[in-house]
């Protein structure tokens, strides 16, 4: 998924392998940091991964902010995959704000 452009255009190009790997370190290292980071998106119909959705904290607007992130396998894009990771923010975590900062778009509830 990281190395197809149609699925990384938020980013503005596609991961070269060396790229990946620095994804890869970045999401071990927030799983030591915070406890939680992006989970493998599961089909449980198929057990097929369709990608990874989760909770990071990312900069946005001079401070970081709790972010629900996903990236999705294009089929599956325009679902609601996502609502678990907000659940999970509130119910587990008890944050009481989480964002999301997409490119052109920011939303926070």
């Amino acid at each position: 998924m990281l190395q197809n452009p149609k699925i990384m255009y938020a980013y503005e190009h596609d991961f070269s392998d060396e790229d990946v790997q620095v994804w890869l370190d970045r999401q071990r290292n927030r799983y030591k940091k915070y406890g939680f980071g992006l989970w493998a998106m599961i089909l449980k119909s198929t057990g097929c991964m369709i990608g990874q959705a989760g909770l990071t904290i990312q900069k946005y607007r001079g401070s970081e902010v709790l972010e629900i992130g996903y990236l999705l396998k294009q089929d599956y894009w325009h679902c609601v995959y996502a609502r678990g990771c907000k659940k999970y923010a509130f119910e587990q975590l008890n944050k009481e704000k989480v964002h999301s900062i997409i490119k052109g778009f920011y939303e926070s509830c």
